[in-house]
């Protein structure tokens, strides 16, 4: 209890009730100024079958809350506040440590990534294979600004498509955790767990850290567009780290680095989420 009371008071929380209904998959983000991304982001990952969003905003001065207010009346959205520097970790682990009996699994990822099943149609059903381990990480596929330099009309999935398989930070990976076997968090990236159990990949090989040197993206990716446009990378960085007390930097690797062309989510699920749109 006194691990929550701490929580509770760095993120400004009164209460903490768990939740009536107890749901198979749900992601826990913290976001800043996400607005023009937030429905796309979110009915994406609900048609693969997400059921539960716990967002916690970190200071937002946009339109943030009216985009959510729906989703938070449906409930698909639990919405809470993170004021201050550096809150990702806390955001984090309150949603570990207050949410981990709502929630089967719980995947940790920011607005700018999307889980991508390729061998199967929902993440969920994914998921069943790999209930008997604490954690399944999932290597990123990053994408470049497509040669945008202002930011186009459409959406993330099909306005940025330019990547390279061989890129050097694509072996770091994003998680999806059984909350219950979770003991404390390194990093956004990398998880303790009971018993000193470890994440497996999708080729059920151990991953220890924050990166996976046996990279895969064959059954499953997180396809991560770190910079968009950039008019919208600048944006980015101008509105600080919610890990680290420092700005962020330009980062010219991740920029412009794309070689070949990536099109598998847009010919997945493109159509789909343009109806629901």
């Amino acid at each position: 209890m006194k691990i929550i009371e701490k929580i509770k008071k760095e993120l400004h929380i009164n209460q903490i009730k768990p939740l009536n209904n107890k749901v198979y998959l749900s992601i826990a983000a913290i976001i800043k100024n996400e607005a023009p991304y937030l429905k796309e982001w979110i009915e994406y990952h609900k048609l693969l079958g997400v059921e539960r969003f716990y967002i916690y905003d970190n200071n937002s001065d946009d339109d943030t809350i009216d985009i959510l207010k729906q989703y938070i009346k449906n409930g698909d959205v639990v919405y809470k506040l993170a004021k201050g520097k550096t809150m990702q970790m806390p955001a984090y682990k309150d949603a570990i440590y207050s949410h981990r009996n709502d929630t089967e699994w719980m995947a940790f990822i920011d607005l700018d990534e999307f889980i991508v099943p390729v061998e199967k149609d929902t993440i969920s059903e994914f998921l069943k294979e790999y209930e008997h381990f604490p954690s399944l990480a999932i290597n990123w596929l990053l994408f470049d600004y497509n040669k945008h330099e202002t930011k186009p009309e459409g959406l993330v999935i099909e306005n940025y498509t330019r990547t390279d398989y061989g890129f050097k930070d694509n072996i770091y990976v994003k998680c999806i955790v059984r909350p219950r076997e979770v003991i404390d968090i390194k990093t956004a990236h990398a998880f303790v767990f009971k018993h000193g159990r470890r994440s497996v990949d999708s080729n059920y090989n151990v991953v220890k850290h924050s990166t996976n040197k046996n990279y895969c993206i064959d059954k499953i990716r997180i396809n991560h567009y770190y910079t968009k446009s950039k008019e919208e990378y600048l944006k980015r960085i101008a509105k600080g780290n919610v890990f680290y007390d420092r700005n962020r930097e330009f980062n010219k690797e991740r920029f412009d680095f794309g070689v070949e062309h990536d099109t598998l989510v847009i010919d997945k699920y493109l159509k789909k989420l343009k109806n629901l749109l």
